[in-house]
């Protein structure tokens, strides 16, 4: 998503209407399995929104799901990365460098930006 300035709005109406969905059906959607109820399908989700849910910058997603759309990216860069395993298992640098790029050139400015202090405004 190139234009992330309004895209909360957009994660969180596509949000409802899967909580929703779960709720037609008699279900509801969970983030600890042990309660029972169905997990939460990101699949449909750039890495981009899901950054943003994981950033959750302006508090607009609960804890819990901010941190299950950071497990999904995370197992998203896992399998975007296991290309180049072997290479940075052996200790090549160049492997590894290509890797880094790969994964730098796909990403948007939302996940690459750093944490900044709302207070300060500087880095944490």
């Amino acid at each position: 998503m190139s234009n992330t300035e309004n895209a909360d709005n957009s994660i969180k109406s596509r949000l409802n209407k899967l909580f929703q969905e779960a709720r037609d059906e008699g279900s509801f959607i969970t983030f600890d399995s042990s309660k029972g109820g169905e997990w939460l399908d990101v699949s449909s989700f750039t890495d981009d929104e899901l950054a943003q849910m994981t950033n959750n910058k302006d508090h607009h997603f609960s804890g819990d799901l901010s941190l299950y759309a950071g497990g999904a990216l995370a197992e998203r860069m896992k399998i975007s990365l296991e290309p180049f395993e072997p290479a940075a298992e052996i200790g090549d640098f160049r492997g590894e460098s290509m890797a880094i790029r790969t994964l730098y050139n796909h990403m948007s400015k939302c996940p690459r930006c750093p944490r900044m202090d709302r207070e300060h405004g500087r880095r944490r």
